[in-house]
């Protein structure tokens, strides 16, 4: 039973992954996430119902097991990544006023994850096909912190924890979500999540609610804190002659990037020669646990916007008598304040409290919606989706599609219209011939009584509609509402019916005959390795890795397969055998949105016309990244590289493997003009844009090598067919010659293609140049640690082995090292892409031509004078 297995994940991930018991009780005993990749909730299926999970560098743990830090971190650079700025062009409703200053969790932190890479998702086997729409929810049912929460990815609003309608977010099988999750305040959270939908026959499906932590900012749980500070407290020391103090200030060091924005909690026992422990509060919420020594303590951290009520806790070991401060008020750059005032124990008081959860069945008031469509300019358009239920929530999805009836748009749509937004400004560019047609989807969550629609409102803009969501079956829930519903026994699967619509503008459809069904209680209601395909496959849609494994003594190279297109289990394929198609949907042009900033300009000048996959899932398109996940590092102490390598493609053309961030230029992973490098000392996943110039086949080449050892695997390689307007074929049907879809490569790099060409001694290194980041977790250390140990708060550049902001310098250091990308100038044996390497190669061989004439002329001279 999978229940069985992930207990027993749990069981073994307590052996190997560094564990860490939490600080002053709210997070004690738990796992601590953090400087990591991190799905955290994930939600799988278990036991005809849903449960979440905690996926931490590809090990999975128990949702309420788990406590997320995030810390300071910064970039290799030194760049601060841990505050948010709230921009002028800001969009996303909830957020705040422009230049509010709020704690991150950043989008894409770096080979360092520094502090940490933290999102949601789902397994790829949670059976959609028995649900309503297909549709399932990842719900936030609770919230307890001193501030509030945002989740978000540029214009895209996921979740939030105080906007009424946004506390529910909707995810498809086998996608994980990279995003920006932003707290207005420092402190704990102690969020709880449960995921549900509805049976096809309207029954209520739901997992228990289970809690997630987050410790934003403050010190980092540690082994060894004071796991209850009130018991603590009442058995200190009352007895001693002080006079303590608690201050708090702008910080005045600038020692770091962000440094401006910190201010400095002081305390001071008014008695050298006290010692003990100092716990820091905001709004009576933990927030950091720092010794007293030589009678004085202090805390540096980002405090935020909002003005906070402060308090210290001093618990004495010697010197001194047990002191509790009076609340404090300040925020940010306020100027200094202080107290020596005596107060009561902190009681949470947040000044921000959340609203309940609309956990209730929602019967629609009505079922209509209003939708419009209206162009801005050649490059965005914006869609608006306002239903008469003033309080209802749904998705919109869909997109501009280049033929009506079209799978995949080639211009996509997806956000969420709720009571605080309703419409949303979205990329139209080379979307806008008149082929092109405007579709869209809305999709109810799991609590309403009414059923998905699909509306065609063609094209071209502006387009107007009003659309009635279907009538579905309808089971009104029993017993307690916020309790575990599992799927009844007796659900059906397949496909429910939906109709599409088009509608002239401004025309009602009909509604439909069928009526809700009325309420009635709800009656009382089996895994395995990734298996490995040696067929043939073209993947083109969903998340895929190359990734590196461990095989026998060695090394070897597979694609993780986690799309689905051939199986709803986790698949690993021979990456000699497999091809990933880039659809025709994957066409970009460079423009003042689309990589505009300078720092793209290698792409080529505004205009340029390419293919992308972007960084971030994108539906229809197929999502590949890296990833060292399955290696246990303790076998390879000096880290393993992936390198990376062009093989072949079409003439002329140019490929990159990118990241971005913020949209600016982050690192050049991989390029068809040299060969790349990627180190890595701790498990790594990692996903980039890519980037083609031309259609065609491309093939890429990789190796793995364990440092140490100086041992390579052979190369393998990547096959992209860009350009392929290929859907998902079975596995025993790939593109190829006579084919649909199949493009030969215009140049060939004899003696290095497949899997089994065995490797020799490294490329010479030329001039590299690095990019050095702090290292990512190891597995293999004991409990009582991180799950992931690096030094998130080490300033760039700064040896890894020293304590972190927030990191007591009593534990050990973590095995850590750097990790980077080196890279060096390609020149192919017979081929140089993109270059006028063939005049060079054609010269070569001239060259060569007559000095072997030369050499047998002279043979011949010499004979004859003989």
């Amino acid at each position: 039973m999978r229940t069985k297995f992930i207990s027993a994940i749990a069981a073994f991930s307590a052996l190997c992954i560094p564990w860490t018991s939490a600080q002053a009780g709210p997070s004690d005993d738990l796992l601590v996430a953090t400087q990591a990749h991190v799905d955290s909730p994930k939600v799988f299926w278990e036991r005809n119902n849903f449960t979440l999970n905690a996926e931490v560098d590809g090990a999975l743990h128990p949702l309420q097991s788990t406590v997320n830090w995030v810390g300071k971190g910064y970039k290799p650079t030194g760049e601060q990544q841990y505050i948010y700025k709230i921009p002028k062009d800001n969009t996303i409703p909830g957020l705040g006023k422009p230049g509010t200053l709020l704690y991150q969790a950043p989008i894409l932190p770096g080979f360092s994850n520094s502090p940490i890479w933290a999102g949601f998702g789902a397994d790829i086997d949670i059976p959609a096909d028995k649900f309503k729409d297909r549709s399932f929810n990842l719900d936030l049912v609770g919230f307890d912190g001193p501030g509030e929460m945002n989740l978000f990815k540029s214009d895209d609003w996921l979740l939030a924890s105080h906007i009424p309608g946004m506390r529910s977010a909707w995810i498809n099988p086998g996608s994980h979500t990279h995003n920006l999750t932003t707290f207005t305040k420092p402190g704990t959270y102690t969020l709880t999540y449960r995921a549900s939908a509805r049976d096809q026959k309207g029954r209520f499906i739901a997992s228990a609610p289970q809690r997630l932590v987050w410790q934003v900012g403050g010190t980092k749980p540690t082994k060894g804190g004071i796991s209850d500070p009130r018991a603590a407290y009442d058995a200190a020391p009352s007895e001693g002659d002080q006079s303590p103090s608690f201050t708090l200030k702008p910080h005045e060091g600038r020692d770091k990037d962000g440094d401006e924005h910190l201010s400095d909690l002081l305390f001071d026992a008014g008695n050298d020669n006290a010692s003990g422990t100092a716990l820091f509060y905001i709004d009576g919420y933990h927030l950091a646990e720092v010794p007293v020594q030589n009678g004085k303590a202090a805390w540096t951290e980002m405090v935020g916007s909002a003005p906070s009520n402060f308090q210290v806790v001093f618990i004495p070991t010697q010197g001194g008598k047990k002191w509790i401060s009076a609340p404090v008020r300040y925020q940010s750059a306020a100027p200094q304040v202080s107290t020596t005032n005596p107060g009561s124990f902190p009681q949470k008081q947040t000044t921000s409290p959340a609203p309940a959860f609309a956990n209730d069945d929602r019967p629609v008031t009505s079922a209509k919606v209003k939708l419009s469509a209206t162009s801005l300019d050649e490059e965005y358009a914006r869609i608006s989706a306002i239903p008469e239920d003033k309080n209802l929530s749904f998705r919109v999805v869909g997109g501009f599609y280049d033929t009506p009836n079209g799978k995949y748009p080639s211009c996509e749509i997806d956000f969420i219209s709720s009571p605080a937004r309703r419409q949303m400004v979205v990329p139209q560019e080379g979307c806008t011939g008149s082929k092109y047609t405007l579709k869209l989807r809305l999709l109810p969550n799991s609590r309403t009584n009414v059923g998905a629609k699909t509306i065609r409102l063609g094209y071209p803009l502006p387009k107007t509609g009003i659309v009635t969501f279907s009538s579905t079956p309808y089971v009104g829930r029993s017993g307690d509402p916020i309790s575990a519903h599992p799927l009844s026994v007796d659900a059906p699967t397949g496909a429910s019916a939906e109709v599409e619509e088009q509608l002239p503008s401004g025309k009602e459809p009909a509604p439909s005959g069928n009526k809700p069904a009325k309420p009635t209680p709800a009656p009382p209601t089996k895994e395995v390795t990734p298996p490995k395909s040696t067929k043939k496959a073209v993947i083109s849609d969903g998340h895929v890795d190359v990734r590196a494994v461990q095989a026998g003594n060695g090394l070897a190279m597979v694609l993780g397969d986690d799309s689905g297109s051939f199986s709803k289990k986790p698949m690993v394929h021979d990456l000699a055998k497999v091809s990933l198609a880039v659809r025709p949907q994957a066409r970009a042009k460079r423009s003042k949105h689309v990589f505009a900033d300078a720092s793209f300009n290698f792409l080529g000048p505004h205009g340029t016309e390419l293919f992308v996959l972007p960084q971030d899932q994108k539906s229809g398109l197929v999502w590949p990244g890296f990833s060292t996940q399955e290696l246990d590092y303790s076998h390879f102490p000096k880290g393993v590289d992936i390198e990376i390598k062009p093989h072949s493609g079409p003439k002329g053309a140019k490929w990159w493997a990118f990241t971005q961030n913020l949209g600016k230029l982050a690192d050049i992973i991989a390029a068809s003009d040299r060969v790349s490098t990627l180190h890595t000392t701790n498990r790594t996943h990692l996903h980039t844009n890519w980037a083609f110039t031309k259609q065609g086949r491309y093939q890429i080449q990789v190796r793995a090598k364990d440092v140490a050892t100086g041992k390579y695997s052979p190369w393998y390689p990547i096959s992209f067919q860009v350009g392929a307007a290929t859907g998902k074929q079975h596995p025993s049907q790939p593109a190829g010659p006579n084919k649909p879809g199949y493009t030969p490569a215009a140049t060939t790099v004899p003696g290095t293609a497949g899997s089994g060409t065995p490797s020799t001694a490294p490329e010479t290194s030329g001039n590299d140049t690095a990019v050095q980041s702090p290292a990512k977790p190891i597995e293999g250390s004991s409990p009582g640690e991180d799950a992931a140990s690096g030094d998130g708060n080490a300033p760039a550049n700064s040896d890894s082995n020293q304590p972190a902001d927030g990191e007591s310098s009593k534990e050990a250091p973590a095995p850590s090292g750097p990790a980077r990308v080196t890279s060096k100038p390609y020149a192919s044996p017979l081929a140089k892409t993109g270059s006028n390497g063939m005049a060079e190669q054609w010269l070569t061989i001239l060259g060569a031509v007559l000095l072997g004439a030369g050499a047998a002329l002279a043979f011949t001279s010499i004979r004859k004078r003989r």
